[in-house]
Order: C-alpha cells, then structure tokens, then sequence
C-alpha cells in the first residue's frame, strides 16, 4: 500500500475540493471531519502517511491532535493548513515536531512539496 495522506478538516467544502485535488496529485487520501473521527479509525503503524490538519476545529484542535499522536508514538508527520495560524500557533505546532505550518489559501505546488518534503523525511518514512 502507498502512503496515505489523512485530512483532518472540519469544512466540509473545503476538505472535498483538497481530497480532489491531492487525489489529482496521485496521494491516496483518507479524509475526516474531526480529530475524534480521524482518532477513531485503526492505523497500520508500518503504512507511511502524512497529516494535513487544520488547527481551529471543535472538539479537539489540531494542536491537542498533534500533542496526542506525539504521545502514542506516531511517527506520521504532520502539516498544519490553516486560515486562522497566528505566530504563537505556528511556534507551537513548529516546536512540537510539525513537519510544516501553512496558511489557507495554498498553492497546489506548496502543498503538494510540502507533503512530498514530509513524507520523504527519514523520521517518517514508511
């Protein structure tokens, strides 16, 4: 199996049109509308990945996401993608091992590198 990357975004539009356009990018892509519904599903550990993950979500944020997959070990790396990142966000999320923070809108290119960059990454390669 491929590596997957798992979006994590709580606008329904806006998480349509990004599984389009990664897919069209040829990622597989596996999408959810909450940290609790991405955190629900089981994993393979061995299957290499990458987290696209906006930061403001109800529930449970992006950043208590990224703090909880650091705490079970997960070795997937994480991009931040999203419209409301102020500074003290992104140092956070930078700080705590994210392997990007990035703004909404976003080019297909930067994304699309910024995944690859990820993915590529000793730490998290499959």
């Amino acid at each position: 199996m491929g590596a997957i990357v798992y979006l994590i975004d709580d606008d329904h539009s806006f998480r349509t049109a990004l599984c389009r356009l990664l897919r069209g990018a040829d990622f597989l892509v596996e999408a959810y509308p909450s940290a609790s519904e991405f955190l629900k599903e089981k994993r393979p550990r061995d299957v290499a990945g990458c987290v696209v993950l906006d930061v403001d979500m109800p529930g449970m944020n992006g950043l208590a996401l990224q703090e909880q997959l650091a705490g079970n070990r997960s070795t997937l790396p994480i991009i931040f993608l999203t419209a409301n990142g102020d500074k003290a966000a992104r140092a956070l999320a930078i700080g705590s091992g994210a392997a990007d923070f990035l703004t909404k809108p976003v080019s297909k290119d930067i994304l699309v590198a910024a995944i690859k960059r990820a993915m590529e990454t000793p730490r998290y390669a499959g």
